[in-house]
């Protein structure tokens, strides 16, 4: 007489060290290692030449934030016909700035 199956046995096997030592296996793990090596070589002159430019994202990311914040050419157009007179302003300019202007702090002299 047979003895009952339930269908939660395993058959028997030597276990992690079993599968290596197949042929069919080890044959199938070294073709899929030699796979993944190639896909990686022919990856390396993407990263060479993509790699800079990824590096640089960060400050490009900034450069272009801060050329965005700047006022467009019709902002600057409609600011300068809002004006009476540029000359005057540009001339008021200068002075006010020179009010603004903190005064320099003294430095020590060095004697030779």
């Amino acid at each position: 007489m047979r003895p009952r199956v339930t269908g939660f046995e395993r058959p028997p096997s030597a276990g992690a060290a079993g599968k290596l030592t197949d042929p069919a296996n080890l044959q199938q793990l070294l073709a899929n290692t030699q796979q993944v090596l190639n896909t990686i070589h022919q990856m390396g002159p993407f990263i060479e030449q993509y790699g800079p430019l990824i590096k640089n994202l960060p400050s490009m990311w900034k450069l272009y934030r801060e050329l965005k914040s700047l006022p467009d050419e019709k902002d600057k157009k409609t600011d300068e016909s809002k004006t009476e007179d540029p000359k005057k302003e540009a001339k008021e300019k200068p002075d006010t700035a020179h009010e603004k202007k903190k005064p320099a702090s003294s430095r020590p002299k060095l004697y030779i």
